[in-house]
């Protein structure tokens, strides 16, 4: 937990291994992983990634689309 908060901080930052962190969540291939990574841009407002999110937003599966969508 303290981790993920202090990647978070450092990926609002623009920390370029920390976005990378988040953003591969986001390519999961577990979609509770791309859902709870969309969850973490949303509540952490990494705008960062936030073309990362409108991709995963387009996504075929449908809870990961939801979710993205949801945190635009």
């Amino acid at each position: 937990e303290v981790r993920g908060a202090a990647v978070s901080a450092l990926a609002r930052l623009g920390e370029r291994a920390a976005l990378a962190e988040v953003a591969a969540g986001l390519t999961s291939e577990e979609p509770a992983i791309r859902v709870g990574a969309a969850a973490r841009v949303a509540a952490e407002e990494l705008t960062w990634l936030w073309p990362d999110l409108e991709t995963a937003a387009a996504s075929p599966d449908p809870d990961t689309a939801l979710a993205a969508s949801e945190a635009l």
